[in-house]
């Protein structure tokens, strides 16, 4: 009996070892984080803040930079209640868990990559409101080069204003000009004067006139003084 008594209180001594062991053994495993110490979410907040201000800074000349990254800086970490001392301690608390830096830096990641989507949308919907402001503007300008010419560079016109010219004119100003099947408008000259009788045009080529030679007629005698001595000669006939 009294064996068996023992056996069964040192079954229970080593059954409510077991249980305490294993109750402090999830206790020390569970480690709570050290007071000051910024929750994850909050952390992920801070060190998206950091990286933009660290992308700000690196876009200004040294000098300038050098004079507002204090500031800048403690703007930062008063909006989440801590400093520069807290700062360098919350992110030493986190290194130093890799298991939950990787999830901390997760966060990061997906709130960066939201603001640049959302800055992509707000900078798309900008320009093209931009790029539509410049159309109208030029438009205007367009418009008013227009009107200026109109009014102060009126050349005289010599065609006259018949329907066809003035429809031509209106579709290549309203830019719907079509001309496939027809041939453009040729100013037609007015009537070719015809020669009058027994007057000679003049030709295209300055051709100087010729003059005929005046031959005697043959009814007027011929002097023989006007003949030469030679011609006299040959003519006279003859005497064997």
């Amino acid at each position: 009996m009294r064996f068996r008594k023992f056996v069964q209180t040192y079954e229970m001594q080593r059954l409510l070892l077991i249980i305490l062991s294993s109750f402090f053994l999830l206790i020390s495993c569970k480690k709570s984080a050290p007071e000051g110490i910024l929750p994850e979410k909050k952390m992920a907040d801070l060190m998206a803040d950091v990286h933009l201000l660290d992308g700000y800074l690196n876009t200004l000349p040294i000098d300038s930079s050098r004079k507002v990254i204090d500031g800048l800086y403690a703007e930062v970490f008063g909006n989440y209640g801590i400093d520069s001392a807290q700062f360098t301690r919350n992110l030493r608390y986190y290194l130093g868990n890799p298991t939950v830096a990787k999830k901390v830096y997760g966060q990061v990641n997906d709130k960066l990559t939201n603001l640049d989507r959302t800055y992509r949308v707000h900078d798309s919907l900008e320009n093209a409101r931009i790029s539509d402001s410049v159309r109208h503007v030029q438009r205007f300008m367009r418009l008013r080069n227009e009107a200026q010419r109109l009014l102060f560079q009126v050349e005289k016109d010599t065609i006259p204003l018949t329907y066809r010219v003035y429809r031509n004119e209106f579709m290549q100003q309203a830019g719907l000009s079509i001309n496939i099947f027809q041939q453009e408008d040729i100013p037609v000259s007015g009537p070719v004067p015809l020669p009058e009788a027994g007057v000679r045009q003049p030709s295209d080529g300055a051709a100087q006139p010729v003059q005929s030679k005046q031959m005697p007629p043959a009814s007027t005698p011929v002097d023989a003084t006007q003949v030469p001595a030679q011609r006299q000669q040959d003519s006279l006939p003859t005497v064997n």
